[in-house]
């Protein structure tokens, strides 16, 4: 099960899951590559204005992140098969649960 306080999550693509996961360093180079920041790609995500370019290099960092092996090939056909909404609504948990976590948050306990 993935831990959304580490920054993983589990997403649903053309009926399988995949365990992702954004580290502070691949959201640094995710801006660098996108050119734009993530608050930037979350209001493009609420007008569905993000390309597909950019749905592909978010969901490979993530799905690399939580160790998933896929190839750039295999990935963009399952993109195809799953359907640009569907593949948008992922990368939109993705990057929502990247930036706020989860509902644990304020839950934590020290560790001694």
């Amino acid at each position: 099960m993935a831990n959304a306080i580490r920054g993983e999550l589990d997403i649903e693509l053309n009926g399988s899951k995949y365990k992702t996961k954004l580290s502070l360093n691949s959201l640094m180079v995710l801006e660098r590559e996108l050119g734009r920041s993530l608050i930037k790609v979350t209001q493009d995500l609420q007008t569905g204005d993000l390309p597909l370019v950019d749905i592909i290099l978010i969901l490979s960092t993530a799905l690399k992140g939580g160790g998933q092996e896929i190839s750039d090939t295999e990935l963009k056909q399952l993109v195809w098969q799953a359907g640009y909404v569907s593949a948008l609504g992922e990368v939109a948990k993705i990057i929502t649960n990247s930036i706020v976590g989860d509902d644990t948050e304020g839950k934590l306990e020290a560790v001694t």
